[in-house]
Parts: structure tokens; sequence; C-alpha cells
């Protein structure tokens, strides 16, 4: 499942983890503001990406990462989307499924109310074969 190696990506970059420790949650998951900074992540739709003998060989899935900081600069934020981009950017993991990941965008600045934090977002698009 591509859920489960997201996470798994992230929480087993020792780089990402000495910048947000443990605190990366689904983006429904949370209940309260966690300690800054920290990661939600939020999986998009699934699609067929190549057919073959009208079956999904390859599927394709998005996910974003909000990146959520202290108000104040950007400087943060900005080095754990690097950090992010160069984790999933080209990825790979045969025995996950994974043909490659790529780097689809970076948010501009924003200013979220609700979680009292500056925040971004990062993009990526999962290619994947179906594990079984």
């Amino acid at each position: 499942m591509i859920r489960s190696w997201v996470y798994g990506k992230m929480t087993g970059s020792v780089t990402l983890m000495a910048l947000v420790g443990s605190r990366i949650y689904e983006s429904s998951e949370l209940q309260e503001v966690p300690i800054k900074p920290y990661l939600m992540y939020k999986m998009f739709v699934t699609a067929p990406e190549m057919m073959g003998d009208d079956l999904s060989k390859v599927l394709t899935q998005g996910f974003q990462v909000f990146v959520h900081d202290v108000p104040g600069d950007f400087l943060r934020i900005d080095d754990i989307i690097q950090v992010l981009r160069n984790l999933f950017t080209n990825a790979s993991d045969k025995a996950a499924g994974v043909v490659s990941v790529r780097w689809v965008d970076v948010s501009e600045d924003f200013r979220d109310s609700d979680m009292g934090t500056n925040t971004k977002f990062i993009r990526f698009r999962v290619l994947y074969k179906e594990v079984t």
C-alpha cells in the first residue's frame, strides 16, 4: 500500500527525523495542534497510468505533504521541503511495487490561522505496480 510506503519513507529518514521528530500525521489524524514543526500528509486519487489487455499494469497516486512551523520566516520550512524533495524525487522500491516518484510542485507561502502556523506543501506522484 502506497500510504504505508510514504509514511515509512518519511519516518525512515534520519535527516527528516532530526528536523521534525516523530511529528508526521495523516491529514485527518490531528485532534489538536502538535509541537512545531510537524508534517501532515494527504493521499490523492489512484488512477491507471499504463494499461495492457484492459488491465492496469501501472497505477499512479498523488500525495502532498504540508510542512507547518511557527510564524516567522519560512527558512526551516524550506529546509524541510528540500529534504522531502530529495527523499522522494525519483525514488523507487521494487519490493513495494514503486516504479518511480515524480516531484510535482511546491506551494507558495501560507499562513494557516486555524493551526497558528506558517505552512507550505510539496506534491508528488507515485507510479507503482500493485504487489500481490
